[in-house]
């Protein structure tokens, strides 16, 4: 018997249902509205591909069923795709490839460089030097590591897919924007 509960299947439809960052994994109806999650909203937004089509109430979203859900998930906090790609100009990338299972985008935020960077946890981990925990920068240990990817597996035996998110600034954009010149020594913000 197999069941789908959430419509990927039956629907193409993916919800978000939980959130790791802090070193706390929440409920999606229980998060908390804090630095951390507006950075992993606000990199789910910009690193994306997807698009919004039609005219007021006739709006709909287009894209991998994977970002559109990252789109849906800022609109429950009224924060605009549109928006947020107008704001912060988009002025490189390096678009997903199932080897790297990353992709980043280099977008102008109030004057400066900022990398952002999702995907596949145990690969994003690989190219985070640091995390943010409660607004603080600090290095990220083995252990922090460890105890990331612990929490990763334990919600990837709950049949959930998980993303990670990291960003950094850049002082200057390189002349090859490519994953070897900005994807390094990110900070970790959660999944």
């Amino acid at each position: 018997i197999c069941s789908d509960k959430t419509g990927t299947l039956t629907q193409n439809k993916m919800t978000v249902v939980k959130m790791y960052y802090n070193n706390n994994t929440y409920d999606i109806e229980n998060v908390v509205k804090n630095e951390e999650y507006a950075n992993i909203l606000k990199t789910g937004l910009l690193c994306n591909e997807s698009k919004i089509v039609g005219e007021d109430n006739d709006k709909k979203i287009v894209g991998d069923p994977t970002e559109t859900v990252l789109v849906e998930l800022a609109q429950r906090d009224n924060i605009e795709k549109q928006e947020y790609d107008k704001r912060y100009i988009r002025i490189g990338e390096v678009p997903f490839d199932s080897d790297r299972k990353l992709m980043s985008t280099i977008n102008v935020e109030d004057g400066k460089n900022i990398v952002h960077t999702k995907g596949a946890v145990d690969e994003l981990l690989k190219v985070c030097k640091f995390i943010q925990i409660d607004n603080n920068v600090i290095e990220l240990s083995q252990e922090m590591k460890e105890t990331i990817i612990f929490n990763n597996e334990e919600m990837a035996k709950q049949a959930l897919r998980m993303l990670g998110f990291a960003y950094k600034q850049i002082d200057f954009v390189p002349e090859v924007v490519n994953n070897i010149t900005i994807e390094n020594e990110l900070i970790f913000v959660g999944m």
